[in-house]
This record gives structure tokens, sequence and C-alpha cells, in this order.
């Protein structure tokens, strides 16, 4: 009796400790949602306005034969003509497990521009393969057979993992694309 006095002595206060832990996250996340949510959208629109330029319309497509590594693409279209899509794609085989980043592709099947959404890679050195310019710069105007070609480049010494992951992502945007002109083409 006296070893469930104490235990309980010890447990109760403990768990009134992780019952206000949670409330406390809880209420911080619903204050911060919102503003998160708000925050990813305008990087969102930022990313496409400097792919696409400004006054596009932007629509979300609904495909359920994308593969889970495509989180969401997005039609992009200027003045009623298609320019191209955007596509919020993940890339397996980085340090970290998965890189995810935007890959804007034009109407004409060529890359426009590559921007990181998110990433666990090390900031030193995985993480540069997703921030610094000239290593996205590097896809820009390729098409996936010029990519299929040099499928073994690896952008960065020492960060070969977030770049082939990179490499991964690119193409799971160019398997979505072709998805996307295959049933273009099938409609016409």
């Amino acid at each position: 009796m006296k070893n469930v006095k104490y235990v309980a002595k010890i447990a109760l206060p403990l768990l009134a400790i992780c019952i206000v832990t949670v409330a406390v996250l809880a209420a911080v996340n619903a204050f911060t949602s919102p503003v998160i949510a708000q925050n990813r959208q305008s990087e969102l629109d930022a990313n496409m306005a400097s792919f696409f330029g400004e006054g596009i319309e932007t629509s979300v497509v609904e495909n359920a034969e994308f593969d889970k590594s495509v989180k969401i693409v997005y039609s992009v279209s200027k003045g009623g003509a298609l320019t191209g899509y955007c596509f919020d794609v993940t890339g397996n085989g980085a340090y970290k497990g998965k890189i995810e980043v935007l890959v804007a592709i034009g109407a004409d099947g060529r890359i426009i521009g590559i921007s990181n959404v998110q990433n666990g890679e090390t900031p030193s050195i995985g993480g540069r393969v997703l921030t610094e310019d000239y290593i996205s710069e590097n896809y820009v105007g390729h098409t996936s057979a010029q990519l299929e070609r040099d499928k073994d480049v690896v952008f960065l010494s020492g960060a070969t993992k977030t770049s082939t992951a990179l490499n991964n992502a690119v193409k799971n945007a160019f398997a979505a694309y072709r998805l996307l002109s295959e049933g273009k083409e099938a409609s016409k």
C-alpha cells in the first residue's frame, strides 16, 4: 500500500504536467498553423511568379494516377493559355530520407525552375544542393531526355545523397508531366 501511495505521489504531478504541456502545445498550434499556412502560400506564390512571371492563374490538377511522390500539381496559365505546370514533389535518397521541392516545367517540356520547399539536410553540405541557385540552374532548360543522358551527374561534391534525391524529385516531376501530356494528347 505504501508503494502505491509513493508511485501516485510521483506519477500524478507528472501526469498533470503532461496534460498542461499538451494543452499549451495544442493552443500554440491552433494560433500558428494559419500563419504557417499563409506563409507557405505566400512563398508558393512568389516561387510561381519567379518561374512563370506575373499575371498568372493557377489551379490544382486532380489526377489519381500520380505517384505518391507527387504531393500536388498546379496548372499554370497566362491569358487563358497553358504556360506549364508546377509540381510539389519529393525525392528519395537524401541523407535524412526525403527532400521536397517545387519543379516548374513549361508547356514545351523544359524545366523552368526548381525551388526548395522542405528538407532536413545538413545546411553546410547537403542543404546547399537545395539552396544554391547555381545548382538548380543546372536543370533549367533541360528536358526529361536530356536529364536521362546525364543521369549520374552529381552537382555538389560531398552531397551525393542529396544530389541523388534532387535528381529523383525532378524525375518524379517529369513522370507526372508525362501523364498530363499523354492525357492532353488523348483528349485531342
